[in-house]
């Protein structure tokens, strides 16, 4: 198959590219996992995008169905547009069964992608930034990436312009991406007043702290000493498990030697003492008496 545009992902992002791609005379397919089709959209149902491949002289990307046939769907390039790209590490394709060696922790830095480019390929919506999921997680500022490319690569596709004009979309939409990255990221004040958001910090083995929280509560203890283990019995008498995570330094953004999380990741207590009374106090937190 081939075809000049190739859209991966069938969300709002990607459906108001190809729709607005497609009103300007754009022959542009859409990849997407799932088998339901939608009205005046070309979609290739049941698709998994593998990979993609440079050749030189165009971009080849690799799909598979869910029967496993393998369908590739190649955009070769106009003699007018035709350049020279970098080589980069590549996939060599389905990994075999096996065991999972790593688990990669959560991204939470570098929200936005250092290069939009090259100008083959593109990324918007949630591939192209990662903000915290409020205000439609970005989606809003994935449709502005697509209004502004769609003109412009319906544009040089159509020859009304030069392959250079594409090289305008990220001087255009990184910064402004950027700056709605810092509104939406950077107004948090870190606190461990119950009720709030647990800082997150990074374990001295660079696992992250909300990896290590359980599956009830969990007791962050800095105060270098052992906890009794009556906290613990009164937990379990409640059935709800209580995990105690022994750390030896203090992070930024903790003032006090215990922190109660939940497992949501919600501070539920803080405190320089632990509590004279562990039944009653967990009886408090899991509501079996007045408050």
């Amino acid at each position: 198959m081939e075809t000049q545009v190739t859209v991966i992902g069938a969300g709002p992002v990607g459906l108001t590219l190809a729709m607005d791609l497609a009103s300007r005379g754009v022959d542009v397919p859409i990849l997407y996992e799932h088998a339901r089709t939608f009205d005046r959209i070309k979609l290739v149902p049941e698709t998994a995008f593998v990979r993609y491949d440079d050749s030189g002289d165009g971009v080849t990307a690799t799909c598979e169905r869910r029967s496993g046939e393998t369908v590739t769907i190649r955009k070769p390039l106009p003699r007018r547009l035709r350049r020279r790209l970098e080589h980069g590490p590549r996939a060599d394709g389905r990994a075999p069964p096996g065991r999972c060696r790593d688990l990669e922790g959560p991204l939470l830095a570098d929200p936005l992608p250092g290069d939009q480019g090259p100008v083959l390929r593109f990324i918007a919506g949630d591939a192209a930034h990662i903000w915290i999921p409020f205000a439609g997680y970005g989606m809003n500022a994935g449709i502005a990436d697509c209004t502004n490319l769609s003109w412009m690569m319906a544009a040089v596709l159509n020859g009304q312009a030069g392959e250079r004009l594409l090289e305008a979309h990220e001087r255009e939409r990184h910064p402004i991406t950027e700056q709605v990255s810092r509104l939406a990221m950077g107004h948090a004040t870190p606190s461990t007043a119950p009720g709030c958001r647990l800082p997150h910090f990074w374990m001295e083995d660079g696992r992250s702290v909300y990896d290590l929280l359980g599956q009830g509560y969990t007791l962050l203890n800095f105060s270098g000493e052992k906890v009794e283990e009556s906290l613990a019995r009164a937990f379990e008498r409640t059935g709800m498990p209580l995990v105690t995570l022994d750390l030896p330094r203090r992070p930024e953004h903790y003032a006090h030697d215990y922190v109660l999380a939940r497992t949501d990741q919600h501070v539920a207590w803080r405190g320089d003492e632990l509590p004279d009374d562990p039944d009653a106090f967990v009886a408090h937190l899991a509501c079996l008496q007045p408050a």
